[in-house]
């Protein structure tokens, strides 16, 4: 069975979009959110480092990434997504935050036409320096195609060891408010 999970941190609450924000509120929750990883990391924080997640290069991201989907027959009801991943397990955890939690949902509660996939990280398929020789990258899905991409490459497993040079897992774009309504 497949699920969509969605990582979100506890003091927040789930199905937040960092881009719904204001740039200046959305750089403050990135600082913040920089700043507790690297102490989780036990590494210094640096402000100087390349933020390919930052909110003026996310907020691009995300609307070439709807405009493709829309070119593919997918709809896009929201400007921005709500984002999760795709498992074909039930195995999770919340290390993704600093006080990190999930929630789990069948995909078969979702209108596929709303949801779009990459293989890997939307904003790390962005980046120009990571798996750039392969064709996955900077792709966008639907969920049909995504099991092909699957059945190509295989699922990808959840490692301990973060290494931005590889695909982290098969992230899925919900551009609409449905069904997750229910679990706020």
């Amino acid at each position: 069975m497949m699920y969509l999970y969605h990582y979100f941190d506890r003091k927040r609450g789930p199905f937040l979009s960092v881009t719904d924000l204001s740039e200046e509120e959305a750089n403050k929750i990135r600082e913040n959110h920089n700043r507790l990883q690297a102490e989780k990391e036990g590494r210094k924080y640096d402000e100087n480092e390349i933020d390919y997640c930052g909110w003026a290069f996310r907020c691009n991201a995300e609307n070439e990434m709807r405009q493709n989907f829309i070119a593919k027959g997918g709809k896009a009801p929201r400007k921005h997504p709500y984002y999760m991943v795709l498992r074909n397990d039930d195995m999770s955890d919340g290390k993704t935050f600093y006080d990190g939690d999930f929630i789990k949902i069948p995909v078969e509660e979702f209108n596929m036409s709303v949801v779009s996939f990459t293989y890997g990280d939307s904003m790390q398929n962005r980046d120009p320096g990571t798996f750039s020789d392969k064709p996955y990258k900077n792709q966008i899905y639907t969920f049909d195609e995504i099991i092909e991409i699957i059945k190509e490459y295989g699922w990808i497993k959840k490692r301990d060891d973060w290494n931005w040079n590889m695909p982290c897992y098969i992230e899925a774009q919900l551009w609409s408010d449905d069904p997750i309504n229910e679990y706020r």
